[in-house]
């Protein structure tokens, strides 16, 4: 139905971006194991997550700029 197809092209995409989620802190203890923790500090939007990387711009379509998808 048209109701489904509304909800897939443009509702679901805009939730699953902007949506808060957990980025892991990775720690390994003097035995060489990794022990994972979800702080506070560090939920963010996938979008954030992005912008946030090193060269982030590296990963955006060429002619795509943050200033753009800020707007």
């Amino acid at each position: 139905p048209l109701v489904n197809e509304f909800l897939m092209n443009h509702l679901n995409p805009y939730v699953n971006y902007h949506r808060p989620c957990f980025f892991p802190e990775i720690k390994t203890d003097s035995k060489g194991k990794q022990r994972k923790s979800y702080p506070f500090k560090k939920m963010m939007t996938p979008y954030e997550k992005l912008k946030s990387l090193p060269n982030a711009e590296d990963y955006l379509k060429p002619g795509v700029t943050f200033e753009d998808l800020d707007a």
